[in-house]
């Protein structure tokens, strides 16, 4: 038995309101929603009327959304709003996107087995030099011996380095003036592993500034003996360095003998907080 489409029927009334024959639905003749009907007249204005609809719930649960990219169990919400998000995809447990923007997000905690990302950065809204993560660093080291001499000097003066540093946005060294140039304030450790060598026996005062001209930030002195040099000191300083400042380490004798910086002394600078 064929099956052809049928237009429904409905009662007539006169303007008595009596009965008055059977009449079939005209294409403008709708059924208001509060009696079961759609409110339109077509699929289309059925679609727009639906799409204006406001929907509040607290929750909703789905066995799964197909043609979406989305497969999944349930999903349970008290809201969810976006401005823009494209090229999602939801599986199982996991999330992943290939770009989302405007999303906002807030939660009391957020924990991760594993997170990896190119660099991130860290430090309180507005605050000007943000820590990034790895932590920027710079050293250099003496491949060929600096300048013999007994009046207060740089360490690398005179001397041939090698420098290797993470980034010199922030932190760089300066091959003239010998020394790291800091370009975002935050607390820096400075580490000096000195190799020195003498023509006589004598104390080698070593020095490590922050900023200069100014008092050293750390004073340390050693002996060094010329019948068993080089001889290897090493100085550790923790201070707070300011955008635009620099660190060094310097070398002084204290008898007028010359002190040489040898070969394998190094000098690092490295970012805390």
């Amino acid at each position: 038995m064929s099956v052809t489409e049928q237009i429904p029927v409905y009662v007539g009334f006169d303007a008595s309101s009596n009965p008055s024959g059977i009449n079939l639905f005209q294409a403008e003749d709708v059924f208001a929603v509060n009696n079961g009907g759609t409110g339109t007249s077509s699929l289309a204005d059925f679609g727009t009327a639906l799409s204006a609809t406001d929907v509040v719930t607290s929750k909703m649960y789905a066995i799964e959304f197909s043609g979406t990219a989305y497969l999944g169990d349930r999903v349970l919400v008290t809201s969810v709003s976006s401005t823009a998000a494209s090229s999602l995809a939801f599986v199982g447990a996991s999330v992943s996107a290939t770009t989302a923007s405007s999303i906002n997000m807030a939660a009391t905690g957020v924990s991760a087995t594993n997170v990896s990302a190119v660099s991130l950065i860290v430090g309180e809204a507005g605050a000007p030099y943000p820590m990034p993560i790895p932590a920027p660093w710079a050293w250099t080291m003496v491949t060929v011996a600096g300048t013999a001499e007994s009046d207060e000097q740089n360490i690398g003066v005179g001397a041939t380095t090698s420098t290797q540093q993470s980034s010199t946005d922030e932190i760089e060294w300066d091959t003239d003036e010998e020394r790291f140039d800091v370009k975002a304030t935050g607390t820096y450790e400075l580490t000096l592993n000195a190799v020195l060598s003498v023509a006589s026996t004598t104390v080698v005062t070593l020095k490590m500034y922050s900023s200069a001209p100014g008092d050293a930030k750390l004073t340390a002195t050693t002996t060094v003996h010329s019948s068993i040099d080089p001889q290897s000191v090493t100085l550790t300083m923790v201070t707070v360095i300011s955008n635009g400042s620099y660190a060094f380490a310097t070398t002084t004798d204290d008898a007028s003998t010359d002190v040489t910086v040898e070969p394998g002394t190094t000098l690092m600078l490295k970012r805390l907080k």
